[in-house]
């Protein structure tokens, strides 16, 4: 189930932000605890001998990961004046995150190249700052300031704050005989004439949007195969369809895709991420291929046409020495948009190529991984965090890619950084039970254990 909150920011002014720093100065003043408590987090125990406007403006500036005031302001006035779109905070309350950002700390901690370039681009206060000083110096709070910052907020409590509200609120938690839940069950059943009634005596219903719209309802995978006459009763409605396209291609419901695009949705929509970024990220094959032969690549990246398994695109993105060109590097997604751990994108040619190659085992693309092989792509190297290509492959089942990654090199014993998995274990805890596969997987020793 989609235990996510949509959610957007709008850029906050210079004088916003001082507001914001009086009025916690005057509810320190007048003795709120709440408000003490936030400023005694940054400042400890000095708030019992002073605490002015400058303080106030000092605890602002440190929650949002600067070193001061000045520096935070000096980024105020720099910042865009565009609304950034939220997507995929999960409804699991503020506890989930925390452990997020504690384990980010423990793994920085522990000298992991990935912690510490995560936290050196989302922290401005650790940014140039050598790994060594990175790790001796970032503390809980910057942990959990990078976090909330993958995920598109400011602040550590603007991010607890609206998957809180998300989790007391999610669609998933609302009463059965709300309007709203009777809806989702006229989805669920299949029953076209009992939505369309509910639409007719509740105006409206189709664009409430308690962590998802009813059309979107359709994409989830708990929704199973919803005919199209139900999903024609919404789009006739006017309920939205851009977000719904994602969902389907993140579900891989290449119907629901199709009818979403003859309807008018729109690939390019969702700023963030596009369907075809869902559907890659998510192995999402049949869903990819619709959108694929109905819009071609979006955005046209190199990893996407590793994706699509398109040989000619592919080539297009090497020079004439078969190297990967600079350009190849633009626009790898955020993680936190697909729905995953945050992560530090490198600039880095060998780290592309593997990413590339990920993806065109995720989605079974055999002989895109082939080519990608003979041009000196790494069938060990695991830019995502940990995952080889062939953990990809044992993922969704596809035992042909499996079969030429590990006739190519790829290692059968590799862990990931998630859950310490072989690919053996990411293939039996997905369910895929092809004795083909499994036997491939193992090892001469037995099987390489390991559950995702």
């Amino acid at each position: 189930m989609d235990q996510e909150l949509h959610h957007e920011l709008r850029p906050k002014g210079v004088g916003q932000y001082r507001a914001e720093a009086k009025s916690l100065l005057r509810a320190v003043r007048a003795g709120d605890a709440d408000a003490a408590n936030r400023a005694r987090n940054v400042l400890g125990g000095r708030i019992a001998d002073r605490f002015v406007l400058a303080d106030a403006l000092h605890v602002l500036a440190l929650e949002h990961g600067y070193r001061s005031w000045p520096a935070f302001m000096h980024s105020v006035k720099q910042q865009a004046t565009t609304v950034r779109q939220v997507y995929r905070v999960g409804a699991f309350g503020h506890e989930e995150y925390t452990a997020e950002a504690d384990r980010l700390l423990e793994a920085a901690r522990a000298d992991d190249q990935d912690a510490l370039l995560r936290l050196r681009d989302r922290v401005p206060r650790l940014s140039g700052l050598d790994d060594q000083a990175v790790a001796a110096r970032a503390t809980q709070a910057e942990a959990r300031v990078c976090i909330a910052r993958e995920f598109g907020f400011r602040t550590w409590a603007e991010l607890a704050e609206a998957t809180d509200r998300a989790k007391d609120t999610h669609y998933s938690r609302l009463p059965r005989e709300l309007p709203w839940k009777q809806a989702e069950a006229a989805i669920w059943a299949g029953d076209a004439a009992r939505l369309r009634s509910l639409l007719r005596q509740y105006p409206g219903l189709e664009l409430e949007d308690p962590g998802e719209t009813l059309l979107g309802v359709t994409a989830q995978p708990e929704a199973g195969q919803v005919p199209r006459d139900v999903v024609d009763v919404l789009i006739e409605a006017g309920s939205p369809l851009d977000d719904a396209l994602g969902i389907a291609a993140c579900f891989n419901k290449p119907d629901l895709v199709g009818w979403l695009l003859d309807a008018g949705a729109d690939p390019r929509a969702i700023a963030t991420l596009s369907p075809l970024q869902s559907a890659a990220y998510h192995g999402s094959r049949e869903a990819a291929d619709v959108l694929i032969s109905r819009t071609g690549l979006v955005p046209d990246v190199f990893y996407l046409a590793c994706a699509a398994g398109d040989l000619a695109r592919m080539a297009q993105w090497f020079d004439a020495r078969g190297c990967l060109l600079g350009r190849a590097l633009n626009e790898r997604p955020d993680f936190s948009d697909i729905g995953w751990a945050g992560r530090a994108i490198r600039p880095d040619h060998a780290d592309a190529i593997a990413e590339g190659l990920a993806l065109a085992a995720h989605l079974g693309r055999t002989q895109a991984c082939g080519w990608l092989l003979d041009r000196g792509a790494d069938p060990a190297r695991a830019p995502l965090y940990g995952l080889t290509p062939l953990h990809f492959a044992a993922w969704m089942g596809r035992y042909e890619t499996a079969s030429l990654l590990v006739s190519r090199g790829a290692p059968l014993d590799a862990r990931d950084r998630l859950h310490q998995g072989t690919p053996l274990g990411w293939a039996r805890h997905h369910g895929h039970n092809d004795l083909r596969l499994l036997r491939l997987l193992g090892t001469p020793a037995g099987p390489a254990e390991g559950t995702q």
